[in-house]
Parts: structure tokens; C-alpha cells; sequence
């Protein structure tokens, strides 16, 4: 299955969760593909797009994909407490009683809306996503080995939500970049039976195990001990390019000549660096790839850049307007790959 120009899958278990998938979701691959990258790479993900455009669903019926997962669904309010995500300590007539945060003993968790909440509320999954563990009262719990965040967030433009601060942003993986159907699948989606169901996911078998997830991981730590040096500075580069701190990010220039130095407000490179290098070692794996090469780097560093940059308001003004994608792109044309 191709999946873009120059990236075709061919990993069995992955084939098969795309083949499933394909009952309910229409269009989409490179979602779907970008989904199962982060599993294998041990990452975190976002997805924004508008409403009523299938993400919830695609989060669903991916869940539902992997066979004997434990999975869990948390709806944000903008009155969820940080301590509904940790845990917490009771008093009770028979003594202190200790409610358990409700990510353990999880393996997917779904969180719908995960910009409606306080940016306290949004922090609290900060120590899960980072080291799989919670402490609270001085007590530390591991979250499973296998433990995967998957969050809908609702554009900046839609009334009552809160935007990620920098901390929370730089500890997801990708956001995932949400294309616009065509006519002719709007016009498969009035078609296809199984959307007509009240629960659509429920006609997904499981396509992979926990079991294939964890080899999938095992083999991407593997594609991880053999990158090329001119592979590690090609991706040191193009993360560097987001950051301000560092010279590349100056050397990416505007489309009317300028540097992106006032129009950008944050940049994150560290992370970054290690998530690219991680994302495009799965995408390898699932070609069948026997090393990672410029390519696979590139097919990811778009979803991989975005939550580790911001724009400034600056950028939203004037004849000479940037975006998101364009600094993107404008990276991915300035940054060579030797």
C-alpha cells in the first residue's frame, strides 16, 4: 500500500489495521499510517482538525483495532481537576483512602477535547506521558509498559478552549495533519453501510496484538542502533531549524526574503530531534527499509515539527502572512539532506 511517494507499507500488522480501518474510515492513510509510526516509536499524539471530521472515530476504531488492549475514554471540561488525572488522598470516616489516577493499568487512553481544560489540568499528564509513572504523596505508580495518549484537540478558533502551553506541546510526538476529503469520498462516506451504524467501530476486528505492538517497538529500537552519521546530522538540522536558539532556524528564510526570527515565538529542538530521529526509524520498519534514509525523515518531520513550535500573533498580520506549514515547508526547502 502506498501511503506517499516513496513510502510503501509492507509491514503484515500494519497492513492489516489499514484493511480494517478501511471499514469505517474513508481516505485518511497518512493519519492512520502516522498513528501506528507513534506506537512503534513510543510516542504521543495529537490530532486537530474541525469538527464532524471523523477524529474521534479514527481514535475509536483504532483502539478497537488492537486486540486485548485495555482502553480507556477521558472526556476534558474546563472544570476537570489536575488531581482527576494523578490521583489523590481522601479522608474518610475509616481513614486516608487513596483514589487511583485513572490512566493505570491502561494501555489506550482516548482523550476527546483535551483543549477544553485548564492548563493546570492539561499539566497533570505530564510525569505519565514522560516517565509512564505518577506520584503523588510521595507514592510512585507505573503506568503498563504499553501506554499510549491519543488526543483530539479543537481549533484555537472554537469557544472555550485553552491553548496548549509549551511544556505539555513539546511532550507529544506529532499532530497530525488532517487533509480535506475529496468529493468523490464525501460521496463514499454517504455510501459506506457500516457509517450508518449508531457504533460504526464496532465492525472492526482486532488487527494487531499487544504482543505485534510490542515487537513493533522492539524493532524500531533495533532500526535505532544503525543510522548513518550523515542521517543524525540531517535530522539534528532540520530540528534545529524550529528553534530559535540556534543558527539554522535563522537561515530559514520567508517567502518575501526574510528570517521567521519575530514570527516565531517558541521552538523546541530537543525533543524534536530525538522524536524525528524515532518517527522516521518506525517508517523505515514498515517499508521494510534495512536503515533510515533522507526520505523517511522528511515523510515525518511535518507532523513532527508541530507541536514543538508556535507562531507568534505577528505572523497572522500583514500583506506577508506565515503559517505552521509554510515555515514547514520553507524548512523542508532550506535544510539539505547531506
Amino acid at each position: 500500500m502506498q501511503i506517499a511517494p516513496g513510502i510503501q507499507l509492507t509491514y503484515p500488522p500494519v497492513l492489516k489495521y489499514m484493511e480494517e480501518t478501511n471499514k469505517v474510515i474513508v481516505g485518511l492513510e497518512r493519519p492512520r499510517f502516522m498513528l501506528m509510526c507513534a506506537f512503534a516509536a513510543r510516542g504521543h499524539v495529537l490530532v486537530m482538525a474541525k469538527p464532524g471530521k471523523a477524529k474521534s472515530l479514527l481514535m475509536k476504531a483504532s483502539s478497537q483495532a488492537i486486540g486485548g488492549a485495555k482502553i480507556g475514554r477521558l472526556q476534558m471540561t474546563a472544570d476537570l481537576k489536575p488531581a482527576s488525572i494523578t490521583g489523590y488522598t481522601v479522608e474518610t470516616a475509616h481513614g486516608k483512602v487513596f483514589r487511583p489516577s485513572p490512566l493505570l493499568g491502561l494501555n489506550l487512553l482516548l482523550v476527546d477535547e483535551f483543549n477544553r481544560a485548564s492548563v493546570q489540568t492539561q499539566s497533570a499528564f505530564l510525569e505519565g506521558m514522560a516517565e509512564a509513572q505518577y506520584t503523588v504523596d510521595g507514592v510512585t505508580t507505573r503506568l503498563e509498559e504499553i501506554f499510549q495518549l491519543m488526543a483530539v484537540i479543537n481549533g484555537t478558533e472554537s469557544r472555550g478552549t485553552v491553548a496548549l502551553n509549551n511544556a505539555t506541546s513539546d511532550r507529544f510526538m506529532f499532530l497530525i495533519d488532517w487533509p480535506i476529503l475529496t468529493v468523490r469520498q464525501l460521496q463514499a462516506v454517504n455510501a459506506n453501510e457500516n457509517l450508518q451504524r449508531e457504533h460504526p467501530e464496532d465492525v472492526i476486528n482486532p488487527a494487531l496484538t499487544l504482543a505485534d505492538m510490542a515487537t513493533m517497538r522492539s524493532e524500531t529500537r533495533a532500526m535505532l542502533r544503525k543510522p548513518s552519521a550523515a542521517i543524525l546530522d540531517y535530522v539534528v538540522r532540520l530540528a534545529a531549524s524550529v528553534d530559535p536558539d540556534y543558527d539554522q532556524f535563522h537561515q530559514v528564510k520567508r517567502r518575501d526574503g526574510g528570517n521567521f526570527a519575530d514570527l516565531v515565538s517558541w521552538g523546541g529542538c530537543d525533543r524534536l530531534n530525538h522524536y524525528l530521529l524515532r518517527a522516521a526509524a518506525a517508517v523505515a520498519v514498515f517499508t521494510g527499509s534495512p536503515c533510515i534514509e533522507p526520505h523517511h525523515v522528511r515523510f515525518v518531520f511535518p507532523d513532527a515539527a508541530r507541536p514543538h513550535f508556535k507562531m507568534s500573533p505577528k505572523a497572522s498580520f500583514g500583506k506577508n502572512r506565515e503559517t505552521p506549514e509554510s515555515f514547514i515547508e520553507q524548512i523542508l526547502a532550506t535544510v539539505s539532506e547531506t
